[in-house]
């Protein structure tokens, strides 16, 4: 891209890149969501957190409406009142100024959208047709799959209905990037070696993270594959013995551990440093 700094020079500094959980190949929940009607979507599903944290209750039919939303293959014209109309009855329901202050953030949220456009699949494909590794780095990723949502992972959940609400959402989400388009992926024989030993099979187009696409994490050497949701390897996942406590935005029933979380980021260091 067109620059007055001299790249080069900052770039040969770099010796190793690990990317974790990424969407190289895209990912068809930016798809969805990257739409006018999906960046209502999204601001919605903030409100909904904001307002279970503030008010200790759940929206129950808010959650259930943008479940079904979500589900749908085409999303029907008349969504977007209806989604509007949500968001203003949960917004009465805090103080003039809460409310006040909680429409200028979501305004900024909405303004934030031009990440997601950049991060689909068509989109990808053509970042990685122009632009290429540097020989002198070092690629490695972190690779996240989800087990489908189902029965079990419902009841590894338990009874919290903020956890089932948000078990809800994560079922959508999963259902939406297993779409992804059937177009080869390119996986280098290391890289099917070290799926197939994480998840003794190599992982399908559908397999996915409840955002990300599993085999479209896959770049360079695979540092570590794991069992977890996106927000699994960064910390966002159910422990409220820990001090500090972890709590999950999005509950996929995973079960993942404080342990599988030390290992992934050993073996980041070890990656770093050999």
């Amino acid at each position: 891209l067109p620059t007055t700094l001299d790249v080069d020079k900052y770039a040969r500094k770099v010796r190793t890149v690990v990317t974790l959980s990424s969407p190289h190949r895209g990912s068809p929940l930016a798809t969805a969501l990257s739409s006018v009607l999906g960046a209502q979507i999204l601001k919605l599903i903030s409100l909904v957190t904001i307002y279970t944290l503030r008010t200790g209750r759940v929206p129950i039919a808010a959650v259930f409406y943008l479940v079904r939303l979500l589900s749908l293959p085409r999303l029907p014209i008349a969504a977007g009142t209806l989604l509007n109309n949500i968001y203003r009855d949960l917004l009465s329901d805090f103080s003039d100024d809460r409310r006040e202050a909680l429409d200028r953030f979501m305004v900024t949220v909405g303004d934030d959208q031009e990440l997601l456009s950049q991060l689909t699949p068509a989109a990808m494909s053509l970042f990685n047709t122009t632009t290429f590794d540097r020989p002198s780095v070092r690629y490695g990723s972190v690779i996240t799959c989800a087990r489908p949502p189902g029965m079990r992972t419902s009841w590894a959940v338990g009874l919290s209905p903020f956890r089932q609400a948000t078990h809800l959402l994560f079922t959508a989400f999963h259902r939406i990037t297993a779409r992804m388009p059937a177009t080869p992926i390119g996986l280098t024989n290391s890289q099917q070696r070290a799926l197939v030993g994480a998840y003794e099979r190599l992982p399908t187009l559908r397999d996915n993270d409840g955002m990300v696409p599993t085999l479209s994490q896959a770049w360079g050497e695979i540092v570590h594959a794991t069992w977890g949701d996106h927000l699994d390897a960064i910390g966002h996942f159910y422990l409220p013995t820990h001090v500090p406590p972890h709590f999950d935005w999005l509950n996929s029933g995973q079960r993942f551990t404080l342990e599988e979380f030390e290992r992934i980021w050993l073996d980041v260091a070890r990656f770093l440093f050999a």
